[in-house]
C-alpha cells in the first residue's frame, strides 16, 4: 500500500498492540515520519492481568517512546503517565486529541432538554457495562434503600439499561435486590437507533470506576450533544469528573460509594421532576465536535510533516 498510494505519514492506533508494531517496522523500513495514538492508556497497574501480555504491552510502548515522531492520547491524566513513565520523551511531541462525537450520526432534529413525559421519567445508560470498570453493584444497592425507605414510586421513574453485553448478570441482581419495579435491561439495538433513544429520554447516566481515572469513555461526548441531563457515577477527581465539571454538571457521585449514589439520586431526581436539572450548553458540547477535533489533528499532522521535512 506504501508503494501504491506513497503516503506522507503514518498513523497507528492503539487498542490494537500489533498496529504500533506494524507502524514501526514501516516507519523504519520506508523512514516516513509515524504518529503514534492510544485510545486508552495500554499498560496500566492492573491492566492487562497476564504477565506476559504486560510484557509485551511493556514492550510495544517502549517502541513508541523510542522510535515515533509523535505521539496523540485523548486525556490530559493519560499524557501526565506517559510523561512520567518516560521523562526523556519531549512534551512538545505528546499531544491530547479528546474523543468526541459526530453531529451527522445523530437524527436531523435540533437535540431538547425537555422532560419528555410527565407521568414518568426514564433514565438510560446507554451502552457496555464491564464487571469491573463499570460494576453498577453500587448503584443497584442505592436504588434498593431508596425503594424500602418509598422514596422511589412505582411507576415514576424507570432506570433502562441499554446493551449493557452482561444482561443475564444484571438481570438476576435486579432480580435478588427487587428492582424489577424501576430497571429495565434492554438488549443491543443499531447505532444510530441507540444515539435515537439517548435524545428521547428524561436523562443519560454514566458508569465508570475509579480504575479508570486516566480515560473517558466516548460516550459522554455523545450525552452532551444531546442536550439531557447528566448524572454520572465516577470519581470527581478522575478525568472524566473533571471534564463534566468543567462543563457546568455537578450530579457526580463516586461508582462505589453507595452512600454516596443514594444521595445524588435523590437530589437529582427532584431536580429533574421540576425540570431544573443542569444541561451541558450547546457551546460547551460544541468544543467536542468531531469537524473541531480534526481540525486538531490535522494542524498536528502539517507539523510533523514541516518538522520531517526541516530535517
Amino acid at each position: 500500500m506504501i508503494k501504491t498510494w506513497n503516503p506522507d505519514l503514518i498513523m497507528t492506533t492503539y487498542p490494537i498492540p500489533s498496529a504500533h508494531v506494524i507502524g514501526y517496522m514501516l516507519h523504519r523500513k520506508f523512514g516516513l515520519p509515524w504518529v503514534a495514538e492510544f485510545r486508552d492508556p495500554m499498560l496500566q497497574p492492573n491492566y492487562p492481568i497476564n504477565k506476559w501480555e504486560r510484557r509485551a504491552f511493556a514492550k510495544v510502548e517502549r517502541l513508541v517512546f523510542t522510535h515515533a515522531d509523535e505521539v496523540v492520547v485523548t486525556t490530559d491524566g493519560c499524557k501526565q503517565m506517559y510523561l512520567n513513565r518516560f521523562p526523556s520523551w519531549s512534551k512538545s511531541k505528546l499531544s491530547v486529541i479528546a474523543n468526541g462525537y459526530d453531529p451527522e450520526s445523530f437524527a436531523e432534529r435540533p437535540p431538547t432538554s425537555e422532560v419528555t413525559s410527565s407521568d414518568r421519567l426514564v433514565l438510560l445508560h446507554s451502552g457496555l457495562l464491564y464487571p469491573h470498570e463499570r460494576d453498577p453493584t453500587q448503584f443497584f444497592n442505592a436504588m434498593r434503600s431508596l425503594s424500602q425507605s418509598g422514596f422511589l414510586d412505582n411507576g415514576k421513574v424507570e432506570f433502562h439499561f441499554r446493551a449493557s453485553g452482561n444482561e443475564e448478570r444484571y438481570l438476576q441482581m435486579v432480580k435478588e435486590m427487587g428492582l424489577e419495579s424501576w430497571v429495565r435491561i434492554l438488549p443491543r439495538i443499531p447505532y444510530k437507533k441507540a444515539l435515537e433513544e439517548m435524545m428521547e429520554v428524561d436523562a443519560l447516566m454514566l458508569f465508570q470506576a475509579d480504575n479508570c481515572n486516566d480515560q473517558i469513555p466516548a460516550k459522554i461526548y455523545e450525552y452532551m450533544f444531546c442536550r439531557k441531563p447528566i448524572l454520572a457515577f465516577t470519581d470527581p477527581e478522575g478525568e472524566t469528573g473533571r471534564l463534566l465539571s468543567s462543563v457546568g454538571v455537578r450530579s457526580i457521585a463516586k461508582l462505589e460509594d453507595r452512600v454516596a449514589i443514594e444521595n445524588e439520586l435523590r437530589v437529582f431526581l427532584h431536580q429533574l421532576q421540576a425540570g431544573k436539572a443542569f444541561v451541558v450548553s450547546q457551546e460547551a458540547a460544541g468544543r467536542f465536535s468531531r469537524k473541531t477535533l480534526t481540525g486538531d489533528l490535522s494542524n498536528l499532522l502539517n507539523r510533523v510533516l514541516s518538522s520531517a521535512r526541516i530535517t
